[in-house]
């Protein structure tokens, strides 16, 4: 499935805007298949975090990694900046499914990438450190922080508010 702006129309059940905004473009989704209803419409950053950025197409799970950061009051940018950089590890050797207490993360899996973001928000095993980010779980492995993709100690945002070059 293609991730855009159309196939994340087909899940919303409602519109929403911002306070006296016309432009509803937030939602309420619904998607049946993980039981997911009355649940906020991933935005753009989430979208591409938990999509694009894993190389998972799969809207559904977006959805469900996005209704996972939100349940367990979790930064939804920083969670999959973090999933990334153990995908990266994993395809390294730097890192194993043993230390991922099972998870088979690769590229493409959001099943794997659900699994682990309920484990950042729940705190259970890997969860405990994942869960403070990437340059904290760099350095609890201590390997893989060359491969960080942070600005300071923060997950770098999908958007930037760098001017253009002149």
């Amino acid at each position: 499935m293609k991730l855009d702006g159309a196939v994340v129309d087909k899940y919303v059940t409602k519109k929403l805007s911002c306070g006296d905004c016309p432009m509803p473009c937030k939602g309420i989704v619904k998607v049946p298949k993980r039981g997911l209803s009355d649940v906020r419409r991933p935005d753009y950053e989430t979208i591409v975090g938990f999509g694009a950025n894993l190389l998972n197409d799969d809207l559904e799970l977006v959805t469900a990694c996005h209704d996972a950061c939100n349940r367990y009051g979790i930064d939804a940018v920083s969670s999959s900046a973090t999933l990334a950089w153990a995908c990266e590890a994993v395809d390294k050797g730097l890192l194993t499914s043993a230390e991922l207490d099972g998870i088979d993360l690769r590229w493409g899996s959001g099943e794997a990438a659900l699994a682990l973001t309920v484990k950042m928000g729940t705190g259970d095993g890997c969860g405990a450190w994942l869960g403070n980010g990437v340059q904290r779980a760099a350095a609890h492995l201590g390997k893989g922080s060359t491969t960080s993709p942070c600005m300071s100690t923060a997950a770098s945002p999908r958007t930037t508010t760098r001017a253009s070059p002149r």
